[in-house]
């Protein structure tokens, strides 16, 4: 952990404390957090995954079963990259 952190306080329903532990719970906000961060391009996917202390592969995985692809591109921008290198 940043010895910069700040810490937040954020009320829950105690019916969410009864299923998880509260570190599981702190851990899934840690995550939505910055997978927000990224998709409102204010982060980028290798300062995520340094945030969670997770190797970037690790993020990547974790984030695609969030719906978020491992790389920022359009298809058709991707297509045609790939058509420049021919």
């Amino acid at each position: 952990m940043d010895a910069a952190e700040v810490t937040i306080p954020v009320a829950l329903p105690s019916a969410a404390l009864a299923r998880e532990p509260a570190k599981v719970i702190e851990g899934r906000l840690r995550l939505l957090w910055a997978l927000d961060e990224i998709r409102a391009g204010r982060t980028t996917r290798v300062s995520a995954a340094a945030w969670l202390g997770l190797a970037l592969d690790e993020f990547l995985a974790l984030a695609d079963t969030h719906g978020l692809p491992a790389f920022d591109y359009e298809p058709d921008d991707f297509k045609s990259e790939l058509a420049s290198l021919t």
